[in-house]
């Protein structure tokens, strides 16, 4: 697993199927203020959309074609 330290407190982790619920959890809650930038959460409206998106990052980042994370402070997900 993929994960960068930028320090004792912050890191990026590879995004794995595991952190659907929290991803989720945290794009819900911050919906209505980031559907300025991320036209793509109309779309988005059940764990299970958010699952498929996660099974599409895997696939791009097996195939060399992108990396997507999630931003651990203090070990919990928070972005």
């Amino acid at each position: 697993m993929f994960i960068h330290k930028i320090d004792e407190d912050l890191s990026l982790k590879l995004l794995e199927l595991k952190d659907a619920e929290r991803v989720f959890e945290i794009t819900n809650q911050s919906r209505e203020y980031l559907q300025e930038w991320l036209p793509w959460l109309d779309n988005t409206t059940k764990l299970e959309d958010t699952k498929g998106f996660i099974n599409m990052c895997l696939k791009g980042f097996a195939e060399n074609k992108s990396v997507n994370t999630v931003i651990i402070y203090k070990g919990q997900i928070v972005g």
